[in-house]
């Protein structure tokens, strides 16, 4: 089947020479571009069917990385403000979420007695999604909102001894409505 359309295929290139009155020269030359070109459709084939395996290698390499590298990603992102290398100490809370509404409430209890300073991070899991905080004394005083620091939203040393023991609210939200986004949030007092 493929002979015949070649030969069909030579057979429009002769009449495409005869009806074109270019010089001799030209026309041979373009009549053996035209025919090499015709004759090795083949090697763009083999070509193309080389490289399939190869792209399938690099998409299953890299859904293997991914699959792998989620594990690590909460350990890491809990430990991006960490840059001493120290164990961290215990939080009085510490929770991995996705933000399916506007905003979710957290409390925690926090004892003035076990420390008058306290730290609050939350950890952005996608770049794409820029969730934000604020910090409700047990009265339910604005403490504080949350600042950017790299791919982290932090307060840091909020004085417990000004606003006493009891539970705190923490308030994560969307400030552009994105919803669906991974985060960490973690509260420590000490």
């Amino acid at each position: 089947m493929s002979n015949q359309h070649d030969h069909n295929l030579f057979k429009d290139v002769k009449n495409l020479d005869e009806s074109i009155s270019w010089d001799s020269k030209r026309q041979f030359e373009l009549r053996k571009r035209i025919e090499s070109e015709i004759s090795n459709p083949k090697r763009e084939r083999k070509l193309k069917s080389n490289l399939l395996p190869i792209a399938g290698m690099v998409a299953a390499m890299c859904i293997i990385i991914i699959l792998f590298s989620s594990s690590t990603l909460l350990e890491e992102s809990v430990e991006l403000g960490n840059t001493s290398g120290e164990q961290f100490a215990e939080a009085e809370l510490q929770v991995e979420d996705v933000l399916t509404e506007n905003n979710k409430i957290y409390t925690v209890n926090l004892d003035v007695e076990k420390g008058s300073e306290c730290n609050f991070w939350l950890n952005n899991l996608h770049n794409s999604y820029n969730y934000k905080y604020k910090v409700y004394a047990p009265d339910g005083t604005l403490i504080g909102k949350s600042e950017t620091a790299k791919s982290q939203e932090r307060l840091y040393a909020v004085d417990l001894s000004k606003y006493g023991s009891g539970d705190y609210t923490v308030k994560v939200y969307s400030p552009y409505g994105n919803i669906g986004g991974k985060y960490v949030l973690r509260v420590r007092n000490f």
